[in-house]
């Protein structure tokens, strides 16, 4: 798909994918910042560059998405993030013998 917006509001692009989409979204904050520019790819990928900047959910299903927007993201904040750790695993035997081939090769 291909959206094409000039100075539009995200509601207003909103209110096109729904009538043309079968979109399903809800918002407790307003969709008034005004964008431009070309958005193609599928409608998970679009919906989720035009809400780039806002606090949303999307679930897709059976051919449907359906998103909720709960705000915006203020600056510096990041959701969870920054609570979430992630543990890097130690490297596999093939990946050390790998390492050190690649090492010697260079």
């Amino acid at each position: 798909m291909r959206v094409e917006a000039r100075d539009a509001p995200i509601e207003e692009v909103m209110v096109a994918l729904r009538a043309s989409f079968g979109l399903h979204y809800r918002s407790t904050a307003p969709l008034s910042r005004r964008i431009t520019g070309t958005y193609e790819g599928p409608l998970q990928r679009v919906v989720t560059r035009l809400l780039d900047g806002y606090d949303f959910v999307m679930k897709a299903s059976s051919g449907t998405v359906e998103i909720i927007v709960y705000g915006v993201v203020k600056p510096g904040e990041g959701g969870l993030a920054p609570e979430v750790q992630v543990a890097k695993t130690p490297p596999t035997a093939k990946e050390r013998r790998d390492a050190r081939r690649k090492r010697a090769a260079n």
